[in-house]
């Protein structure tokens, strides 16, 4: 059983080593898609259930609202909140992006 595992193991490091591909982003790369007074807005809940009861019952709620400026440039901004159980609502994080 080792010795399969150590040949595999080999083949695939030589394989890696000798036998690099280049890696591109494509035959283009565009700009995010911004239009003028276009509004737009999202929002996210997740309702966490595992194998970690400390962490059961958790949610998070995030919401983003953007705004074309033109048809050029874009304002995004959002907030994340936490709530656990048996603690406060909590801001996770704050942001504001710019698309162009």
């Amino acid at each position: 059983m080792f010795k399969l595992w150590f040949y595999c193991s080999f083949l695939f490091f030589v394989l890696a080593v000798f036998l690099p591909q280049n890696v591109h982003a494509g035959k283009s790369v565009t700009s995010p898609y911004v239009s003028e007074g276009e509004w737009e807005a999202e929002a996210k809940t997740e309702y966490l259930i595992d194998d970690d009861n400390s962490v059961d019952g958790t949610w998070e709620q995030s919401v983003e609202v953007g705004y074309g400026l033109t048809d050029y440039l874009g304002v995004e901004a959002g907030v994340e909140f936490e709530d656990a159980p048996g603690d406060d609502i909590e801001t996770k994080k704050v942001e504001v992006e710019a698309k162009f």
